[in-house]
C-alpha cells in the first residue's frame, strides 16, 4: 500500500492508505483505509472497497484476543449457529451495538455503525493453552485448538467448506520470542447484506480500563455527501465528518475540557521536529 494522507494534531491523528496494491487485481479494483485517532484511546477506522464481481460478498475480520461480551450480556446459546458447546463456536449478532473484552486490566470496545444492516459473526473459542512437551521450547504454551475448536477459520463461518486450521506442536525448533504471547480467542466478521459491489465500513474501537462498564455511544448520520459520525466516551465528546464516496479531507470537532477543529489533511504532512536541546549537567 501507500500513503495518500498523513497529519497530526496536539490531540488528534489522520492517516489515509491506498491498500489495494496489495490485493490482487482480480480480488478488488480499489481500496482505501483511514485512521483517525482521537482523545488517546479511541480509533475510527474507515475501509472502502471497490470489487470487480458486484455479487462477491466481502468479509471485514478482526482477530480479538478474549472471548466478547454483547451489549453488555454474554454470547448465548441462542445466538449460536455453530459448534457444539458454547464455549466454542460461532454466534450471529447482527443487531449488535457493541461488543466489548477484556485483556487483564483493559478493555476495548468495538462497534460498527456501518454498513446498514450488516451481517455480525463471532467466532472463535475455547481458546484452551496448550503445552509443549518436549523439546528446546518444552513447558512453553500456545493456542492451536483442534477439530471442534474455532479460534483459525481458514475462510469466513456460514461459508460451505468452512475449515479450521487447528494444529498441535511436537517439538518445535523455530519459535520465535513473542510466540504464544499475544492471546487470541477467535474473531469478528462483518459482511453486507446488500450486494452492490461498492461497500464502505466505519468501525469504532475504544480503549477503557477492565472495570470501566459505562458503554459508549456511536451513532453515524447519513448525508447526501458526507457521514457525521457522533463519538461519546465518558465526559469526551467528538464529531467526525468524512465525504461519503472517497477518501481525504473531512473534519474532526473534540468538545470537553480541550475543544479543536481540525480539517483533515488531504496529503502528507511532515511531522513536528522532535525538541532539542543540551541537557543540563545532574539534570
Amino acid at each position: 500500500g501507500r500513503q495518500l494522507a498523513y497529519g497530526q494534531h496536539e490531540d488528534a491523528a489522520y492517516l489515509a492508505l491506498d491498500l489495494a496494491p496489495a490485493y490482487d487485481s482480480r480480488t478488488l479494483t480499489a481500496y482505501t483505509r483511514e485512521f483517525v485517532f482521537v482523545w488517546g484511546h479511541a480509533l475510527v477506522v474507515v475501509d472502502r472497497v471497490t470489487l470487480p464481481r458486484p455479487r462477491t460478498v466481502p468479509t471485514w475480520v478482526l482477530n480479538i484476543p478474549a472471548r466478547p461480551s454483547v451489549d453488555g450480556a454474554a454470547l448465548s446459546e441462542a445466538a449460536r449457529v455453530a459448534g457444539k458447546t458454547n464455549e466454542a463456536g460461532v454466534w450471529r449478532c447482527d443487531g449488535a451495538t457493541w461488543l466489548r473484552w477484556t485483556d487483564r486490566d483493559g478493555a476495548l470496545w468495538f462497534s460498527a455503525p456501518l454498513p446498514t444492516p450488516h451481517v455480525c459473526r463471532i467466532g472463535g473459542g475455547p481458546a484452551h493453552k496448550l503445552l509443549i512437551a518436549d523439546g528446546r521450547h518444552a513447558e512453553r504454551t500456545y493456542v492451536g485448538g483442534d477439530a471442534e475448536s474455532f479460534e483459525h477459520l481458514v475462510i469466513p463461518a456460514e461459508r460451505h467448506g468452512s475449515a479450521n486450521a487447528w494444529y498441535r506442536l511436537g517439538q518445535p525448533t523455530l519459535l520465535g520470542p513473542e510466540f504464544g504471547r499475544t492471546p487470541h480467542w477467535g474473531r469478528i466478521e462483518l459482511e453486507p447484506t446488500e450486494l452492490g459491489g461498492v461497500y464502505t465500513w466505519v468501525t469504532v474501537l475504544i480503549a477503557d480500563r477492565a472495570d470501566a462498564q459505562d458503554m459508549p455511544s456511536a451513532t453515524l448520520e447519513k448525508n447526501a455527501d458526507a457521514w457525521v459520525l457522533e463519538l461519546r466516551a465518558g465526559d469526551d465528546r467528538a464529531t467526525l465528518r468524512v465525504p461519503a464516496t472517497a477518501a481525504g479531507s473531512g473534519t474532526l470537532e473534540v468538545q470537553g475540557t480541550r475543544p479543536f477543529s481540525w480539517t483533515l489533511p488531504t496529503k502528507v504532512l511532515a511531522d513536528e521536529p522532535l525538541p532539542t536541546g543540551t541537557p543540563r549537567a545532574g539534570g
